[in-house]
């Protein structure tokens, strides 16, 4: 990161500043809202306000990846559903204590449910689909302890405000991915289970196949789940309504023997991967991309 100068900085800080006043404004309307008609305000605002930024160029070109056969219309109209999806879940964020309690039906594998019956920890993957804000928190409740690895906002207002409401709603641990494998390891003893959103680009991560194309990808959680001997089990969010949700979670995938190295933990991204794929195909509106996710060659940023 270039130095920045006392102006600059101060600048900078001035700028994060205005945008989480802008945000606190906007949260302040939603919670004031009954939760339905905040999510579809939330929407319908970054609807608007989403494809007229520099981030709209970055969720067409990663669509086109994910669906090569589509054409501009259908990327178009696509892209516009992230917008929509993305303006929802932030306008959730004030009512997630009640979506969690009252606005989330759970459908689980068999073997998965003897998982969370007995309370048995497990490493649980995920991604950027619907609100992902809800899927921690409402592990928490089932399993001894849910440990939430989470990227923190650049804008450190935003940061706090985001923490507050996420500490507001659940007792599920949040824990920044810089610092998370200490953390890890301390839950892991205790029996908890370990949560992370498994779709972004990690530019330090190996070149694995995602819709036929590599894309960098980190395989550490792959490596710690199989150190710990924890199962991996693949979940995702789905929106079945306004502010609803469903929880799917499936079997767990099968790996090698704990400790049994780099080609079981890219064996096991691999299999990830190929049912990512699936739930964004099905619903590509619903999968958060604002960041570019393939290398600049494959998408031509």
């Amino acid at each position: 990161m270039p130095f920045l100068t006392s102006a600059q900085a101060a600048l900078k800080q001035f700028k994060h500043l205005v945008f989480a006043a802008g945000a606190v404004i906007l949260w302040g309307l939603c919670a004031a809202l009954p939760v339905s008609i905040a999510s579809r305000v939330g929407s319908n605002l970054l609807k608007t306000i989403g494809p007229r930024t520099r981030k709209h160029k970055h969720i067409i070109k990663n669509l086109s990846c994910a669906q090569p056969g589509a054409s501009a219309a259908q990327l178009e109209r696509n892209a516009r559903g992230v917008w929509q999806n993305f303006g929802a879940v932030l306008a959730e964020y004030p009512h997630l204590r009640k979506i969690y309690r009252d606005r989330v039906t759970l459908v689980v594998a068999k073997d998965t449910q003897t998982l969370l019956t007995n309370k048995q920890p497990f490493m649980l993957l995920t991604a950027h689909l619907a609100n992902w804000e809800i899927i921690g928190p409402i592990m928490d409740t089932r399993t001894r302890q849910m440990t939430a690895v989470y990227g923190p906002q650049n804008n450190p207002f935003i940061e706090q405000i985001l923490q507050w409401f996420r500490n507001r709603a659940s007792a599920c641990i949040w824990i920044k991915k810089q610092n998370a494998l200490r953390s890890i390891n301390k839950q892991s003893l205790q029996g908890g289970s370990v949560g992370l959103l498994a779709d972004v680009r990690v530019d330090s991560g190996m070149l694995l196949p995602f819709f036929g194309t590599p894309a960098p990808t980190t395989i550490s959680p792959a490596r710690l789940t199989l150190r710990l001997g924890y199962p991996m089990v693949p979940a995702r969010v789905k929106r079945v309504g306004l502010a609803r949700f469903e929880i799917e979670m499936l079997s767990p995938l099968k790996a090698g023997p704990p400790g049994s190295g780099k080609l079981a933990a890219v064996d096991l991204i691999t299999q990830y991967h190929k049912i990512l794929e699936s739930w964004i195909s099905e619903r590509p509106g619903e999968w958060l991309c604002t960041k570019r996710r393939w290398p600049k060659s494959a998408t031509g940023n």
